[in-house]
Order: structure tokens, then sequence, then C-alpha cells
């Protein structure tokens, strides 16, 4: 029989981690309002060829269209931020392992 029992990791962060993390966070969301923001001012309601946020998730597909068309902006941030995040995580740690 096996049992299972929950162990506590020490959480030995210094200040400068939290700085750390509190900057990203910040900057993702700044980032993300930002952008929101840019989308909604930049939308033009007399132009049918608006390739602004609303307009491009919320028009209906024609012929042929992929219906994940309209979420592949949406898509490529994700993936950009998924892909970015990893590198940084990576080369966070290499470094910190190089002070070590």
């Amino acid at each position: 029989m096996v049992k299972l029992v929950h162990h506590e990791m020490p959480v030995n962060k210094t200040l400068h981690h939290r700085k750390i993390e509190i900057l990203a966070v910040l900057t993702l969301l700044i980032g993300s309002l930002s952008f929101l923001i840019y989308s909604y001012c930049s939308h033009d309601a007399n132009n049918p060829l608006c390739r602004c946020l609303l307009c491009t998730l919320n028009h209906t597909p024609e012929d042929g269209e992929y219906l994940y068309n309209r979420y592949l902006v949406v898509i490529r941030i994700t993936w950009a931020a998924l892909i970015f995040g990893t590198l940084f995580v990576i080369l966070y740690h290499i470094e910190r392992k190089k002070k070590k």
C-alpha cells in the first residue's frame, strides 16, 4: 500500500524575486489592456474592411473560410506569450544557476 503525503517545499523568495514577479504581472496586464483599448479605439464602423479585434472576432465566415481564422490573432498572441514566457523562465533559471 502506498501512503500519499503532502510535502511542502520551503519557499525562499527574496525581495528581488518578488519585484520581478510583480513587474512581469504588471507588464502583462498593462500590455493586454493597452492592446484591447487600442483595438477598440481603432474600430471604424464605416469601413467594411476594418481589421480591428472586434471586427475580426465578430464577422461571419464566408464560403470556404475556416471558422478559426477569426480567432487566429488571439491564438498567435497566446502562443507568442507562451513561447516567450517559457524562454524567459529558462534563461532566468540558467542565470540563477550561474550565480550559485
